[in-house]
């Protein structure tokens, strides 16, 4: 049971993210649809273009997305970003609350930043995630749940396991962001073998990766029990058709790793993967080594486009995954 904290009063004009059906947190009739697409592919200028009218409109979570941007563009804007934070919190939005903690993830952007961060913001972050949850918010029931607690209490939770019964639940209901940057962290460490998770992480992973493309594309890159090599494909495919980049890095490599589809396709799906990402290398691989006819490459080239261009970007990302200094590769 959360403990009832003092009730602040604000001018809430905040606009929810849509239900979290399928693992979508924005639908595309959402205002900030396009500009969370210009964000997830690096396009920070159109991104702000497309903000600047809901700023205009005290759109809570428009400014909090604001606030990133000016603090992404170091130089222009990076040490006052947090007005727009600052401001998204006032309006209503926890998660400009929780920016602006110093709390947990926040320490090093405020340290970093010398931004006067106050811990007091944790409390009113917590609030306002009350206040959503009994709206049926569940990204807000997870944040309220997890952050209204002591810090031993969490620690405690993190590292016995506890967490894992509110990641469930969360993700059962849609939102698995938490499970996802549980993998993540795994990946990192070098823990994310069959062996280090137990079964029954196993068995979401097999679950969530039906609602959430970076979870599919973790399952198919490390071959989960029951899943040929259409099935891996299948799934890789399905994860980059809906924006997740690292699909088609994935797909690269079980090409060149593992020879389950060819290079010609490989080739494609790491194009459309840079196009999205504004990166180049693998492709170039495949070209400078001869992988590939030349003459293919136009037809490819176009292919390639034709894909990126015709992507149902499916947007599972959110403003918890942007609290560090250094933005993920969503």
């Amino acid at each position: 049971m959360i403990p009832k904290k003092k009730l602040l009063f604000y001018v809430f004009l905040f606009i929810p993210y849509t239900a979290f059906a399928n693992g979508v947190y924005v639908n595309q009739d959402s205002d900030l649809y396009f500009a969370l697409i210009d964000i997830r592919n690096k396009n920070y200028d159109d991104a702000i273009v497309k903000l600047e009218p809901l700023v205009e409109k005290n759109d809570a979570e428009a400014l909090f997305w604001y606030g990133y941007m000016k603090q992404s563009k170091f130089g222009r804007g990076r040490y006052g970003a947090y007005r727009w934070f600052e401001k998204a919190g006032e309006l209503g939005n926890p998660y400009g609350m929780f920016k602006l903690s110093g709390t947990d993830i926040t320490d090093d952007v405020c340290d970093t930043t010398g931004w006067d961060c106050d811990k007091g913001k944790l409390d009113l972050a917590i609030q306002r995630w009350i206040e959503l949850a009994a709206e049926g918010d569940i990204r807000a029931e997870y944040f309220a749940e997890f952050y209204d607690r002591s810090a031993p209490s969490i620690w405690f939770d993190e590292v016995s396991g506890n967490n894992k019964e509110r990641i469930r639940n969360a993700c059962e209901n849609g939102y698995c962001s938490p499970f996802r940057r549980l993998i993540t962290t795994a990946i990192n460490d070098k823990k994310h073998s069959r062996e280090d998770w137990s079964d029954d992480y196993y068995q979401m992973i097999k679950k969530y990766s039906l609602i959430d493309p970076a979870i599919a594309t973790y399952r198919a890159q490390y071959a989960y029990e029951g899943l040929g090599v259409t099935n891996r494909v299948d799934l890789l495919l399905d994860s980059l058709n809906k924006g997740y980049y690292k699909a088609g890095v994935a797909l690269f490599s079980l090409s060149l790793n593992e020879k389950l589809i060819p290079v010609e396709d490989a080739y494609v799906y790491v194009k459309v993967a840079e196009m999205g990402n504004h990166t180049s290398g693998r492709s170039d691989f495949i070209i400078d080594n001869n992988l590939v006819e030349k003459d293919k490459f136009p037809a490819l080239d176009l292919k390639a486009r034709k894909i990126f261009e015709n992507i149902k970007h499916q947007i599972n990302f959110d403003e918890m995954d942007f609290m560090y200094m250094s933005r993920p590769d969503v």
